[in-house]
Formats: C-alpha cells, sequence, structure tokens
C-alpha cells in the first residue's frame, strides 16, 4: 500500500495510505478501493484532499465518511441488508461471474470489485419513481438526550446541539472529532455522477433516517437543481458541495429546499424557521459546502 503524508495549503499535515479493494481494509461494504485518512481534524482539509486527488482518478467520484468512520461502516452494512442492495437477481446472471440460482436463490451476493454495477443498479431502481416533493416533512429538525423539543438558539449551545442543521454546518470540523479512531475513509467509486457514489457506502439505517434510495433521490435533485455534489457521508450526516458560483437567490432557493425536508416542533418558536433560513443563507454565502442530517432523533 502506498503511504503518506498530505501538507494541504491550509497547513494541516495528516497521514493517509491507499487501500486498493481486497487487501486489509474494514470498510469492505464500499466495494471499491479507497484512502484512510487519519486525523484529518478539519473540514477544509479533508475538502482540499478531495480536489488533489480527484486529479489521480479520472471516470470516478471521491465520497469520505464523516464524523465516526466505524459507526457508518455499521449503519451502512445495515442498511444493505435492510433494503436488499447486494441483491444479484436473476436478470443479471449473465452479467454476474460465479452466480446461479439453483433453487430460486443466488449462491452469492455482491462481494467484490466487479459486482459494484448490480449494487448501484439495485439503489437506482429502489430510487426510479421517488420524487424530492415526496420526502418533504419527514424530520423534526432536533431533538435534545431527553427527547423534548429545544428552540433553536436553546439548542445551538446544548451538548447535542450537533443535531441541529445550524450548529453542524457552523462547527463541520467537530464531525472530525467522533470516534476514537479519527479516521475518515475516501472511496473511490467507479461511477459517472456524484449521487450516485452513495451506493459505495449507502447509508440510512436507523427507524427514523431517510433511506439510502430516499438519499440517493434528495442528493440527486440537489446535484441536477443547483449543481451541488455528494461528497460526504456517514450515519446521520451527509455533504454536498457547489460545483459552480451560486447567486444569492440561489442559494436562498436550495435553503428552502433543505428546509422543506424538515417540520418543526410545536413550541420551536415563531422565529424558529427565520432563524434557521438566515444562519444556512449566512453560511451558504462564504462557503462551498451544506452539511445536512437524515437522522435526526
Amino acid at each position: 500500500m502506498n503511504k503518506g503524508r498530505a501538507m494541504l495549503g491550509i497547513g494541516k499535515k495528516f497521514s493517509f495510505k491507499w487501500v486498493p479493494f481486497g487487501t486489509d481494509t474494514f470498510y469492505t461494504s464500499a466495494l471499491c478501493d479507497q484512502y484512510s485518512l487519519n486525523h484529518v481534524g478539519t473540514m477544509g482539509a479533508l475538502l482540499e484532499f478531495l480536489d488533489t486527488k480527484a486529479q489521480n482518478h479520472p471516470n470516478h467520484r471521491l465520497l469520505a465518511t464523516l464524523e465516526d468512520s466505524s459507526q457508518a461502516d455499521y449503519t451502512s452494512w445495515h442498511a444493505i441488508d435492510k433494503h436488499n442492495l447486494n441483491q444479484i437477481d436473476a436478470e443479471n446472471l449473465d452479467d454476474a461471474s460465479g452466480v446461479n440460482f439453483e433453487g430460486g436463490e443466488p449462491n452469492r451476493y455482491c462481494e467484490t470489485k466487479e459486482d459494484f454495477p448490480f449494487r448501484l443498479k439495485n439503489l437506482e431502481k429502489a430510487a426510479q419513481t421517488l420524487r424530492f416533493h415526496q420526502l418533504e416533512k419527514k424530520h423534526f429538525w432536533s431533538l435534545d438526550h431527553g427527547n423534548h423539543p429545544k428552540t433553536a438558539k436553546q439548542h445551538e449551545h446544548d451538548e447535542w446541539g450537533r443535531r441541529e442543521i445550524t450548529t453542524v454546518n457552523a462547527r463541520p470540523n467537530n464531525l472530525f472529532k467522533q470516534g476514537t479512531m479519527r479516521e475518515n475513509i475516501v472511496f473511490v467509486v467507479p461511477v459517472s455522477e456524484a449521487y450516485q457514489s452513495i451506493a459505495a457506502f449507502p447509508n440510512g439505517y436507523w427507524a427514523d433516517s431517510y433511506g439510502p434510495h430516499e438519499l440517493f433521490c434528495i442528493c440527486r435533485h440537489f446535484d441536477e437543481q443547483y449543481g451541488l455534489k455528494l461528497f460526504g457521508i456517514g450515519a446521520d450526516t451527509f455533504g454536498l458541495r457547489k460545483s459552480r458560483p451560486l447567486e444569492t437567490v440561489t442559494i436562498e432557493a436550495v435553503v428552502k429546499d433543505v428546509m422543506s425536508l424538515y417540520k418543526s416542533f410545536e413550541d420551536d418558536g415563531e422565529n424558529h424557521e427565520d432563524f434557521v433560513f438566515n444562519r444556512l443563507c449566512q453560511h451558504s454565502q462564504h462557503n462551498d459546502f451544506i452539511l445536512q442530517q437524515f437522522h435526526t432523533g
């Protein structure tokens, strides 16, 4: 494996190594090659690493883990199993090596790099009829550890405020402080569209989460409508990034679409949505990424 240290323009140094699929990697659910990054520390460092390494992988998209990578790997495996994303159907038999359907069931499921197209096809099929508007108002903004609703200003200063969308965007570096290993994985995914890369690391396992097919639909919407590209995903957070400068009116439209996915508690306060809207617009004016939660319980 190739190892190295990345010294980025922002002055952040961290170690990384190239991990081909099938070697001593724990993140085998991805069905693709990957980089292992240790102690990245900041969102800026991660984004610059993605920009640098993308040049080495034409015809691929890079997808980073966010939050605790081992937790995200756990939920990814469960999401894959729950939604049958590793299934190889009989109609794909001619394309699948070493698969037969004796007894009506396949003798194996997706397990190699060559099987990745089947995983992607399963996810695309599940999301085929979904539309963005069908997913609106599915989640509450946030809950504290006692399951009691809080106002935006109260929640911003609460230790569980990392689940509040305004806070996770204002303090993105907190995502790199979760877990004991301080490791982030960057998957090198053989797809043409950024939103398709979610097939490498499907997430959305918890009962109150969007499923991986729903996340695929959401990311597809923001990509096709605004040029916002999926760059990272964890157990309950995903990140989109600008591919071009956006005018103020477009940023406001993006934020309105983001907010349409959430619903408020009755006692969130009259100014709650205005507070969130203004904060997210301000963030998006000065940054090229926006983070969203898909597990808010």
